[in-house]
């Protein structure tokens, strides 16, 4: 199956996903708040959905030493000016052989000081 991509969406979602694989890697918690708007929503592993940059970054600052990610971008689309939406496909590696597979929507909105995620929600996918 393949996706059309819009350039600037997928430009923006790119960087996203550097940065923020940057940041995890070096366990850079508050880089990794910085990339999210003041109240973004977030739903990955943690028991509830969380709201806003300090619950996301305890999430961070509580992920196991040592863990990666590598992101493939499957999609993004640009439906208007200060607003991205990007899909990708993810994989989380831990020490240890821990590994978590699963596709990452994502929505980026534009901001003063450049685009912050305000939606984050990893749909886990069981291994092959």
């Amino acid at each position: 199956m393949e996706l059309q991509v819009n350039d600037s969406g997928a430009e923006v979602v790119g960087g996203f996903l550097q940065a923020w694989s940057a940041a995890l890697a070096a366990r850079n918690v508050d880089a990794l708040a910085g990339l999210f708007d003041a109240d973004a929503l977030f739903s990955a592993t943690a028991p509830e959905p969380l709201q806003g940059q300090a619950p996301i970054r305890a999430y961070y600052k509580n992920a196991p030493p040592g863990l990666r990610v590598q992101a493939t971008l499957v999609c993004a689309t640009q439906p208007l000016p200060g607003l991205v939406h990007g899909i990708a496909d993810v994989a989380f590696e831990a020490p240890g052989g821990v590994a978590l597979r699963g596709r990452l929507g994502l929505s980026l909105v534009l901001r003063p000081q450049g685009w912050r995620v305000s939606a984050y929600q990893l749909s886990v996918r069981p291994p092959p």
